[in-house]
């Protein structure tokens, strides 16, 4: 499907419409994590309530409907990004180099 996507847009495509940078984020993103978590009861994600007002409303367990009613648990649900930073600075972490390219 990658292959297919890329020869036909090319592989910048998400730059190019809001269509196609959904069809990108599907491609590349939504499907590999659904066959990722097929198999699986439960799974983790570093999602926020910050970082967008449709996060606000997490909770750190729930049923995640769109992979089967597994359990998703979101440990970091309550920091706000400053407790991210303190908790790198604290352990001494590495960032990945294309966060300072405007990769979050």
């Amino acid at each position: 499907a990658v292959e297919t996507m890329v020869q036909r847009n090319g592989t910048n495509l998400f730059y190019q419409a809001v269509e196609k940078r959904l069809l990108c984020c599907h491609v590349r993103k939504v499907l590999p994590l659904n066959r990722a978590l097929k198999s699986l009861d439960c799974w983790g994600t570093g999602l926020r309530r910050d970082q967008w007002a449709t996060r606000a409303n997490l909770k750190k367990i729930e049923l995640d409907h769109d992979h089967g009613g597994i359990i998703k648990l979101i440990p970091l649900a309550d920091w706000t990004e400053e407790d991210v930073w303190d908790y790198i600075r604290r352990y001494e972490l590495t960032v990945h180099p294309l966060y300072r390219k405007g990769f979050k």
